[in-house]
């Protein structure tokens, strides 16, 4: 709804807000599906949401302000407080922290046209996931791992809820084909099989025609 061509939304949903931000016409997204089936009905992302939920709880107890979500916690209060946490909740909550933290600094790098920095903070967030979230598996890694050795390619980070699904990589629409070539290639020397990769651009949101 909200959606502009060349444009990215930032969404606010504490104060349901939305605003847009150019992307460049210069850039495009690619879409790599892995085969990976998404595996969420196990309970896992359940229980990373219930220690996302208790670590809020814990910062609300031992920070002298307002805590309702992780939101409300910087990344240096993390360093500081959370040693009174345990080891697997200190390590989920850390992830949406930095994730808040990083699409401010991806939206202010995106205005002043710094591509380059916006997908550095992508890559930045598909480690989190694999290290903190523990969300990613090993074919999204792959796919990641490979997009890190294709210079026009900016930034890769899993899509969704993790688990298996997409990665979403930020490319040079110039170079699609040859991007497409290099991580099917290095992800069926791995996996004997082909992932599905797509360019997309953002478009207008949904409206009345």
């Amino acid at each position: 709804m909200y959606g502009k061509e060349g444009g990215l939304v930032k969404s606010d949903f504490r104060y349901n807000t939305f605003e847009n931000v150019e992307l460049g016409p210069k850039v495009a997204f690619m879409m790599v599906k892995s085969n990976a089936k998404h595996a969420l009905v196990d309970g896992a992302y359940a229980s990373r949401r219930k220690a996302c939920e208790d670590s809020a709880k814990y910062f609300a107890g031992v920070l002298r302000k307002k805590v309702t979500h992780l939101r409300d916690v910087t990344m240096a209060e993390w360093v500081l407080y959370h040693g009174g946490l345990d080891e697997v909740s200190a390590k989920r909550a850390v992830h949406p922290i930095g994730e808040d933290e990083r699409v401010l600094q991806g939206a202010a790098l995106l205005e002043k046209g710094d591509l380059a920095g916006f997908g550095a903070l992508m890559f930045d967030s598909h480690e989190s996931s694999r290290n903190w979230f523990e969300n990613s598996c090993e074919e999204l890694d792959a796919i990641v791992d490979a997009a890190k050795e294709i210079p026009e390619v900016y930034g890769a980070r899993l899509s969704g809820g993790g688990f298996g699904g997409s990665c979403c990589l930020l490319v040079d629409p110039a170079a699609a084909g040859k991007i497409a070539s290099a991580i099917t290639a290095a992800y069926k020397a791995k996996f004997g099989d082909e992932p599905v990769c797509s360019v997309i651009k953002p478009s207008d949101g949904a409206r009345l025609v």
